[in-house]
């Protein structure tokens, strides 16, 4: 699906580094085009580290390009999906 087992991946440091994770999330989110994930669903997708995970979609949801839904509680947890202006062009 996308290539965050690559090599290349690992050996970048710091702000590359999340700015290529980051990339993957939102590519990720772009290739399933389904509805709202809860931050668990997503985060198992990618298979980022959790720290960095919480870090980078927080900061994706800051700056609009994810949106987030929901109440936060267990019933109503909270839901992530891509904003309409990333989505793919169909």
């Amino acid at each position: 699906m996308n290539n965050f087992d690559t090599p290349e991946v690992f050996l970048l440091k710091g702000a590359e580094r999340k700015l290529r994770l980051g990339e993957i999330i939102i590519t990720t989110m772009k290739e399933l085009n389904t509805d709202p994930l809860t931050k668990s669903e997503l985060q198992k997708l990618v298979k980022i580290r959790r720290k960095t995970f919480r870090w980078l979609l927080q900061q994706l949801v800051r700056n609009g390009v994810i949106e987030k839904t929901g109440h936060g509680k267990k019933a109503h947890p909270f839901r992530y999906h891509l904003a309409d202006r990333f989505k793919k062009k169909q």
